[in-house]
């Protein structure tokens, strides 16, 4: 992540000099472990809510879904998130993420990214099986200028819940939250004319992030998070439940939105390219593709 500084000054001593050096990797290392715990509450809280309450998984080898016997009729979710960060003595930078996700492959999504100053970019992933490794989350870029589907890379899935068990309601995770330590009911305001409570959480070297809770849906639809000469503002500007047509269920996988597109293994640029779309404030927009470990394969 690049972090704005003030103009350095002259020096001579080299001590000085790597001791600067040394002061500003330690600066960075502690926004980076500030903001990979924002993003872990923001999954768990907003995105991640979606993925528990339905739970579930598809298996395939390509970035599809497919239906399990038995399971309701699928709907499909859309969401429409806005990111904002701001960097002292750096231009404000702004992503714009619009996410389908089918409700049967939890390990499935389409997203459309636009970021300021940026070409527009569309990434994917779907569930793909390993003999070894077992279900992974198999990543893609879709590139319109050759018709590609590249796969990029893949993580690990986490095993889907007991059919016996009961779905946690996004209700279940606000109470949760509330009670854990760290985080404390702060107010409440309105966020587009809705009604919130507002959660502040203390995150690691005096930085916080507040959650701006819907108090009739308990989805998180804003956050802002405070770091050492960094904030991040992310708001969500959509969600809906759409129908499973044909049409919508379309819009969930890049195989399907793009038919007559091929499917290759991704080349070291276009591996970079999903690296950079991915790590806008260190997390996919959807809090789900990437995580904390990286690629696998």
């Amino acid at each position: 992540m690049l972090v704005g500084t003030d103009e350095p000054q002259p020096m001579t001593d080299p001590e000085l000099l790597i001791e600067e050096a040394r002061q500003r990797q330690r600066q960075r290392a502690r926004r980076r472990t500030a903001v990979l715990v924002a993003v872990g509450v923001l999954a768990v809280l907003g995105f991640g809510i979606y993925w528990v309450s339905h739970g579930g998984g598809a298996d395939g080898a390509t970035p599809g879904f497919a239906a399990v016997a038995g399971e309701p009729k699928p709907s499909v979710l859309y969401r429409k998130i806005e990111t904002v960060k701001i960097v002292p003595h750096l231009p404000v930078e702004r992503r714009t993420v619009e996410v389908w996700t089918a409700s049967n492959a939890p390990l499935g999504y389409r997203e459309l990214l636009q970021t300021t100053g940026q070409p527009s970019l569309e990434i994917g992933a779907g569930a793909s099986r390993d003999p070894s490794l077992g279900t992974l989350q198999a990543v893609y870029l879709y590139q319109a200028s050759n018709n590609t589907i590249y796969r990029t890379g893949a993580t690990l899935a986490p095993p889907p819940p007991p059919r016996s068990q009961t779905p946690i309601s996004p209700e279940q995770i606000y109470r949760r939250l509330i009670a854990s330590p760290g985080a404390r009911l702060s107010g409440t305001s309105t966020v587009n004319g809705r009604p919130v409570n507002v959660i502040r959480a203390h995150l690691p070297d005096g930085a916080t992030l507040d959650l701006y809770i819907d108090q009739s849906t308990y989805r998180t639809i804003k956050t802002v998070f405070r770091g050492d000469s960094l904030m991040i503002i992310r708001r969500t500007l959509a969600w809906k439940t759409l129908p499973a047509t044909k049409a919508n269920l379309k819009l969930t996988n890049l195989t399907n939105a793009h038919p007559g597109a091929r499917i290759r293994p991704a080349t070291p640029r276009i591996k970079a390219t999903y690296g950079l779309a991915t790590t806008f404030d260190n997390q996919s927009p959807d809090g789900v593709s990437v995580g904390g470990l990286g690629p696998l394969m």
